[in-house]
């Protein structure tokens, strides 16, 4: 929106990569990926760069190359393989990261982020250190960072979803620890 308008558009695109380990992908990952970066890149000649970008299952090696074309200053990742949980326990048997990873041309003031507990995964989900990552975005024209959040629960189509419940509580209580509630947050 025109800045004399008292009113600023905050562009945050969501995006889940697929970026699986070995073939569970099924396609051209180092291809794919780059031209990822081009598409939402700050080069981009078919649009302005969003605000944030929130990006989910990027758990190989190749999904670097998303930034190394788009070049964004501000990078930051989810939890590795061996961060630990909101209790300080490292939940035993993850093979693989978050698969979080949040972009953005404007600085990072702060950046956090917390694993999931053990027992809040089923399945395959147990193998990654999902959790979620929080980084506060500056941006020129706001006399506040926003907070923004990032996360991938629980996947599958189960019958009960006490597990993703489990883990939106501890998204909740770590959102409390990284805001005030007075300001506006994005939550993705």
């Amino acid at each position: 929106a025109p800045k004399d308008s008292g009113r600023r558009v905050f562009r945050v695109v969501g995006y889940n990569l697929k970026g699986h380990p070995g073939i569970a992908g099924g396609y051209d990952k180092k291809t794919r990926l780059k031209e990822i970066g081009r598409m939402f890149g700050v080069n981009s000649k078919s649009q302005t760069p969003p605000d944030v970008i929130l990006l989910q299952e990027a758990f190989i090696k190749n999904t670097n190359d998303i930034n190394l074309v788009a070049k964004f200053p501000s990078e930051s990742r989810g939890p590795t393989k061996s961060d630990f949980d909101e209790n300080g326990v490292k939940m035993e048997g993850n093979l693989f990261n978050s698969g979080l990873l949040m972009l953005s041309p404007h600085p990072f003031l702060k950046t956090d982020k917390v694993a999931f507990s053990a027992g809040t995964c089923r399945s395959f989900d147990c193998l990654a250190n999902k959790g979620v990552q929080m980084a506060e975005v500056k941006l020129a024209d706001l006399p506040f960072a926003i907070p923004v959040f990032n996360t991938h629960a629980q996947a599958g189509r189960e019958k009960s979803c006490d597990k993703r419940i489990m883990q939106l509580e501890i998204a909740k209580r770590f959102i409390a620890k990284n805001t005030n509630w007075t300001k506006p947050l994005i939550f993705g």
